[in-house]
């Protein structure tokens, strides 16, 4: 029996993805490294090195441009179609008298074109 499959390198993996997510949230200075905070009274688990900000998050994004950010069944779009598109969503929220601290809500389906592959969402009756 033949098999197309490739063969692995000798030693492959080099780590157990424990061991990979124990060094990625320990080590100093990575990225992902873990510390607690206190939080209005609260004592979480935080990233320590992320950026404090969702905009600065998006932000740097702009740096893979030209890359899939998402793909929907055939449908690909790059970091800078995404990019452009929350620009205009937030214009229009803007234009709308959105500002910061505006109490807002957004609903979407599962699938970036709103529509899930099983129909529209439908929230629990509440009593």
């Amino acid at each position: 029996m033949t098999t197309d499959a490739p063969t692995l390198p000798p030693g492959f993996p080099a780590m157990s993805i424990a061991e990979a997510h124990r060094l990625m949230t320990t080590t100093p200075g990575s990225l992902l490294e873990v510390e607690e905070r206190e939080i209005r009274g609260t004592r979480i688990k935080t990233w320590k090195n992320a950026p404090p900000t969702l905009a600065e998050v998006f932000a740097v994004s702009a740096f893979f441009s030209d890359r899939t950010y998402m793909v929907n069944d055939e449908e690909r779009v790059t970091f800078d179609a995404h990019r452009r598109a929350v620009a205009r969503f937030a214009a229009r929220l803007i234009a709308d008298g959105v500002k910061k601290a505006t109490a807002s809500r957004s609903s979407c389906g599962t699938c970036p074109n709103g529509r899930s592959r099983s129909g529209p969402r439908r929230s629990p009756a509440r009593s």
